[in-house]
């Protein structure tokens, strides 16, 4: 696993995160895991209904993640221009918990 990133808020996630690891659970039910941090990105696999054993694996750029956790750290609001507008906001929000310790 590569350790060197952006920001030593994903540093300490890093450390809270295994493989397989839920970071986040639909209403549906459905649940996205982290993968892997590989090449300054956070990969994680979301379901595919089509392929229930082949899930899809997506990601965030260390960069965006940083950015966005310092922002939400400082309680700026980040609903407004936000990056994505699709699983990659549900898994930020899923990685935010986790490293503020509330998963």
């Amino acid at each position: 696993m590569e350790t060197k990133s952006h920001c030593k808020e994903l540093e300490e996630l890093l450390k809270k995160l295994k493989k397989g690891k839920i970071i986040h659970e639909t209403n549906k039910g459905n649940h996205f895991k982290f993968v892997e941090y590989r090449n300054h990105r956070l990969y994680f696999s979301i379901p595919c209904h089509k392929a229930p054993f082949k899930p899809y694996k997506k990601s965030i750029t260390d960069e965006q993640f940083c950015k966005l956790i310092k922002k939400l750290l400082k309680k700026i609001l980040i609903t407004e221009n936000f990056p994505f507008h699709d699983c990659r906001k549900s898994a930020f929000y899923g990685f935010a918990k986790i490293y503020l310790n509330q998963r």
